[in-house]
């Protein structure tokens, strides 16, 4: 009988040689450090070139191929862009560019995930298919120099950026190893310059870099690794627990995440300071905003920034019908739960979130109508405690008006006006309440 179904082969990771808390990046950094200021400035890109290079293909030789591929593609395609007037050549261009690099991407990212998808659907209509066998490893950062390479061809095409002429800075610019294989996702405007430009050593940045690479450490390997050691026991057996232990790993686990992203963010951001190089903030405390959208505002900058300005914003953004704009905002997450992760899972987390942010959007007005609806209604305390007096001193009337009582409280609303005229300037206040009271006080005597 003819097999059914599609046998997928999991994507793995090669080994990882250089991760930052590894012995070889504690080698490696202080060398690379020393080398590149006692270079001069016009060797230094080349040297960081060849160090980025050394780095990647510590975590495996035959994939810096793949990010060659990417930054020459894209860097030829800016340039073609930059020299022809015609749009439709220059969407050419950008096309040709985008169908290779997430080309790539997708065949050594999501195929098997796609395959794998085929095969649990022609199961379930007990269609028969060949056995399809793909195996292949993923290649650690793919993801991430891939959006930046597709950036820098966007930014170029709407006349953000200029095309950059030198192969080299440009490949520098996409292969920086401090984020190359984490993050931040860099923009254009914003690292290339500094590829470029001269840098003078400074002990006090120099410092700083350290500063907070060691809280990147501090969160990475203290914090997240502590966790992790916990949480995977758990989750490996989770009908092994239940109750208290399942809430405790829950929250252990959103720690970890946290520490464990956040923390990569900042060593890579303290090592590009020691080469005088300011990589953009990636998390700014997500876990105290106040709603799903601050939170993405928050989590993973460079990347929610990416996805609003390359897919939210084209589809139309806010500017649009309500149901578009909703329809935008779904879209985007979907996509940004795909990226995270080749698995449907990710994609109705990122459904999930993209669901919360219209439910924000759609209950956000109502719920700030509240307050003045209450106001309006006489629900406030400050209006029950008013109501409450005028009925107290509409009771008290009729004896307060015929009693000596009554003429001696006559003054204190004119006290009380002065009070207010007080704000204005002491000297002119304190001459009004004179005024004001001496003709009472002489009444009462």
């Amino acid at each position: 009988s003819m097999p059914t179904g599609l046998k997928f082969q999991p994507v793995t990771e090669h080994t990882l040689n250089m991760q930052f808390n590894s012995l070889q990046f504690a080698i490696f950094l202080p060398i690379v450090f020393a080398m590149y200021w006692l270079l001069p400035h016009k060797y230094r890109w080349m040297f960081l070139l060849g160090a980025s290079y050394y780095f990647y293909m510590s975590w495996n030789v035959k994939y810096v191929f793949l990010i060659l591929l990417t930054t020459g593609v894209t860097y030829l395609a800016a340039l073609l862009i930059e020299s022809t007037e015609s749009r439709n050549r220059r969407k050419v261009y950008l096309t040709l560019a985008a169908v290779i690099c997430f080309g790539v991407l997708v065949i050594f990212k999501y195929l098997n995930f796609l395959l794998k998808s085929v095969n649990d659907l022609t199961s379930l209509l007990a269609i028969p298919l060949h056995p399809v066998t793909m195996k292949l490893m993923l290649p650690v950062g793919i993801s991430f120099y891939t959006f930046q390479t597709i950036s820098y061809v966007l930014d170029v095409y709407y006349g953000k950026v200029k095309a950059e002429r030198n192969f080299g800075i440009y490949a520098t610019f996409i292969s920086f190893f401090p984020q190359l294989v984490a993050g931040p996702i860099e923009r254009t405007d914003h690292l290339l310059p500094q590829i470029r430009e001269e840098h003078t050593f400074s002990y006090e940045e120099g410092i700083d870099g350290l500063r907070i690479m060691l809280w990147g450490f501090f969160k990475k390997i203290l914090i997240a690794d502590v966790a992790a050691a916990y949480v995977d026991q758990v989750y490996a057996d989770v009908t092994g627990y239940q109750g208290f232990d399942l809430l405790v790993v829950i929250f252990l686990f959103t720690i970890q995440i946290y520490c464990d992203f956040s923390g990569y963010s900042d060593i890579a951001q303290g090592t590009a300071k020691l080469f005088g190089i300011q990589l953009m903030q990636n998390f700014r405390s997500p876990y105290l905003s106040s709603s799903i959208q601050e939170f993405w505002r928050r989590w993973h900058i460079s990347l929610s920034q990416w996805f609003r300005d390359y897919v939210y914003i084209p589809l139309g953004g806010s500017r649009c019908s309500t149901l578009r704009k909703y329809r935008n905002v779904m879209i985007t997450f979907l996509l940004s739960g795909l990226w995270h992760g080749a698995d449907w899972s990710f994609v109705l987390w990122g459904g999930l979130h993209g669901l919360l942010q219209i439910l924000e959007q759609v209950f956000r007005k109502p719920i700030r109508a509240l307050p003045a609806l209450a106001t309006a209604m006489g629900f406030t305390p400050a209006m029950q405690a008013e109501k409450a007096n005028s009925r107290m001193t509409a009771g008290m009337g009729s004896v307060m008006k015929t009693s000596t009582a009554y003429r001696m409280l006559q003054p204190m609303p004119m006290i009380v006006s002065a009070r207010k005229r007080f704000r204005m300037g002491r000297t002119k206040a304190m001459r009004s309440l004179a005024r004001s009271v001496a003709p009472h006080m002489m009444v009462m005597v």
